[in-house]
């Protein structure tokens, strides 16, 4: 006989049957009583993990700080170099587009002397010293206004006022975003 059989028997007849097992789990609940729980833990920044944390998180901090600190002074030539730009005036004079667009130039080639040393830009001068510029920054594009700019300093053809600033933004752009 199973165990099932006995308890339909059981209920037939009017007998209520425990089991060893069922009989245990009964008198074990009423032995145990209410279950104490402890108290919860207050939270606190007292235990040495925080301490490792806090320590880790300032040295990040200062790592970044020097870095950024870093790329400020690295990157100081470049701002010196439009701020010269930007207190050329254009005037309408002929000869004074003439000057600006040589100051210009030599405000180029002193970022370039700064970032590619001398030996690799000296000697550039003409066609090869802007596509030297455009090899350097993708968007750019010094060789269209080579014929004008080489007109204007060695013909002493004049850059118009519009040419002149278009020529002044892209060497800022230029200074901005070479390698």
């Amino acid at each position: 006989m199973t165990l099932s059989t006995l308890h339909t028997l059981a209920n037939i007849y009017g007998i209520t049957i425990k089991t060893y097992q069922e009989s245990e789990l009964v008198s074990e609940s009423q032995e145990l009583g209410p279950i104490l729980e402890p108290d919860p833990i207050k939270f606190s920044f007292d235990s040495p993990g925080w301490y490792f944390l806090a320590i880790v998180l300032l040295l990040f901090l200062l790592l970044g700080i020097f870095k950024w600190v870093k790329h400020y002074r690295n990157n100081a030539y470049r701002r010196q170099a439009i701020k010269k730009l930007d207190q050329l005036i254009i005037n309408t004079d002929e000869i004074d587009l003439s000057q600006q667009v040589t100051e210009v130039l030599t405000v180029l080639k002193l970022v370039a002397f700064q970032t590619y040393g001398r030996k690799e830009v000296a000697a550039l001068h003409g066609k090869p010293w802007f596509l030297f510029l455009d090899s350097k920054v993708k968007s750019n594009s010094f060789s269209e206004l080579e014929p004008l700019i080489s007109e204007s300093i060695y013909q002493c053809i004049p850059m118009g006022v519009n040419q002149l600033t278009a020529f002044k933004n892209l060497s800022k752009i230029w200074i901005r975003k070479h390698a």
